[in-house]
């Protein structure tokens, strides 16, 4: 399902806030057992028991905390990025599509193989069908999945994810801090080399 980040991820390394990502589910089983052991321990605490479809967790001995079975994966600058409800919302197959067609995202190529299959595309034989596109009044990103296989005339067509999508500065700016919009790539291997240096 595709997410679009609704914080400044607390990770080494950050994505931008409103970035829009292909995520899996990525439950960590043993945190999520222990929320649901918890809620069925307190069965007089109405809010417990409820809480566990929810984005936070409220319990009566932690008080709030992430909700793990529901937490998602991500890919962003070769890592992979667990991310939790209360992070981020849905975003359906139409409202990407209007995001796309009014020019409010860039497609990031994320990963080597994602990257070679867009310059692939723009040095290949699918730069004809790109070109072709454009012509045809496709705006970039949307010549560019037709020129991947796509058809975007179909109304309920799926977007690959051969990458995420970048929200266009003059956009992000009416909803974000600049922190919050940097692409902060540092793993936190390489903060704790630095540290150590």
């Amino acid at each position: 399902m595709w997410i679009m980040l609704t914080t400044k991820l607390p990770t080494a390394p950050s994505p931008p806030k409103m970035g829009i990502f292909w995520s899996v589910p990525w439950p960590h089983e043993k945190y999520a057992q222990g929320q649901r052991q918890r809620a069925s321990d307190y069965p007089d605490e109405r809010d417990v028991g409820q809480s566990l479809s929810r984005d936070i967790v409220l319990d009566p001995m932690f008080g709030k905390e992430p909700n793990w079975a529901r937490a998602r994966k991500i890919r962003f600058s070769g890592e992979d990025l667990r991310i939790f409800p209360h992070e981020f919302s849905e975003i359906t197959t139409a409202k990407l599509r209007v995001y796309i067609e009014g020019c409010v995202v860039d497609l990031v190529a994320e990963g080597a193989a994602e990257e070679r299959a867009v310059q692939a595309v723009l040095d290949g034989d699918q730069r004809l069908v790109y070109d072709a596109a454009l012509v045809d009044g496709c705006i970039p990103q949307q010549a560019m999945l037709v020129a991947l296989g796509q058809d975007v005339s179909e109304p309920d067509a799926d977007f690959p994810p051969v990458g995420w999508y970048r929200v266009k500065t003059e956009y992000a700016t009416v909803f974000c801090h600049d922190w919050e919009m940097a692409e902060d790539r540092v793993t936190e291997a390489e903060l704790l080399t630095r540290r150590n240096a």
